[in-house]
């Protein structure tokens, strides 16, 4: 009896057991292992919500640099473009025609002097050289409307027939004229001028014999700037190169001074004898530069100057930038808020 009571309360024991088993799983409590696997499932999900966070982030950040180096950008544009965006710019009409003519100073020497005009006239490039060219011909019988000229890339060429050309001794062109033709073709650019006699290249008028029939368009001496030169009221104005006064157109090291050195040696010239400064009292210079073929001369005023006057510093200033390639002038009013733009060179 004892013995299967014995055996009778084990096998109730394990029966109670197993029931209380079946009771957890089926109100849903899970094993240890499902637990683990659910906390690592929920540690997952954990996990991924930052990194989605963090991509986001990233994202705004990137958009925001991006906006970022567009604000740079545009304000980097808008510091190169300063000077138009702050000041309202006028365009000048018309192009340059160029005056070169021999004046006397004071002391009854003769000086090569240069004018500027400008012509609203629909001119080629060719045609405005051509004008100027006949219009500056020193020879008494207008040799230059006798010659047929053409402009070749940087080469002029004039053609004429000596023994169709019927002058005497007096009238005879001399230095003064071959100096009107090279300055002239400097200041549009050119290098050479090509002489044809009938066909054959070469120079046989008066005085003047080139065999080769080539002559150089070039400066006698070295040179920089323009200063104005005073002539008979009502005349010009004038202007002489830096080469033909005592201002300075080389540095220590005898190189040839830059555009910006060659406005402030033109802007503090003492008034000499027959020349001064085309800056007059009042303007002060405050920076100049040549860039990609525009030359920019910054400037004040503490008065406006007489008409004559600004004529005068916008005539000088627009010869200089010439002889320095430029393609155009802009010249800067920081005072009254005017940007003034010159074409220039073609």
């Amino acid at each position: 009896m004892k013995k299967m009571y014995v055996y009778t309360a084990v096998i109730g024991l394990t029966i109670s057991l197993a029931a209380c088993n079946t009771d957890n799983e089926a109100n849903g409590d899970s094993t240890p292992s499902e637990s683990a696997s659910d906390q690592e499932h929920e540690t997952n999900e954990v996990d991924t919500e930052p990194e989605a966070e963090l991509d986001e982030t990233e994202e705004a950040e990137t958009e925001n640099g991006e906006e970022t180096e567009e604000s740079n950008d545009t304000n980097e544009t808008d510091e190169a473009g300063e000077t138009d965006t702050d000041n309202e710019a006028e365009k000048v009409a018309g192009n340059y025609l160029i005056e070169v003519d021999f004046k006397a100073n004071e002391a009854e020497e003769y000086e090569t002097v240069f004018g500027l005009t400008r012509t609203t006239d629909d001119l080629t490039y060719e045609e405005r050289i051509i004008q100027s060219l006949r219009a500056n011909d020193p020879s008494h019988d207008e040799l230059l409307t006798e010659m047929e000229l053409e402009v070749e890339g940087d080469i002029l060429n004039l053609h004429y027939d000596s023994d169709n050309l019927i002058y005497s001794l007096a009238q005879m062109p001399g230095s003064d004229f071959m100096s009107a033709i090279s300055n002239t073709g400097q200041m549009f650019g050119l290098s050479e001028g090509h002489f044809y006699d009938n066909g054959e290249q070469r120079v046989r008028l008066g005085e003047i014999q080139i065999d080769s029939g080539i002559t150089e368009f070039s400066p006698v001496a070295p040179t920089r700037g323009y200063y104005y030169f005073e002539v008979a009221e009502g005349e010009g104005p004038y202007f002489i190169r830096g080469s033909d006064t005592e201002e300075r157109v080389q540095d220590d090291n005898e190189e040839l001074l830059s555009f910006a050195e060659t406005i402030e040696e033109m802007a503090t010239v003492a008034e000499q004898d027959h020349y001064e400064s085309v800056m007059y009292e009042g303007l002060m210079v405050e920076e100049a530069s040549l860039t990609d073929d525009v030359a920019t001369v910054q400037y004040t005023v503490e008065s406006e100057g007489t008409e004559e006057e600004r004529i005068r510093f916008e005539q000088g200033v627009q010869l200089t930038a010439i002889e320095f390639s430029a393609k155009e002038l802009r010249l800067v009013n920081n005072t009254e808020g005017m940007t003034s733009v010159f074409p220039l060179q073609e």
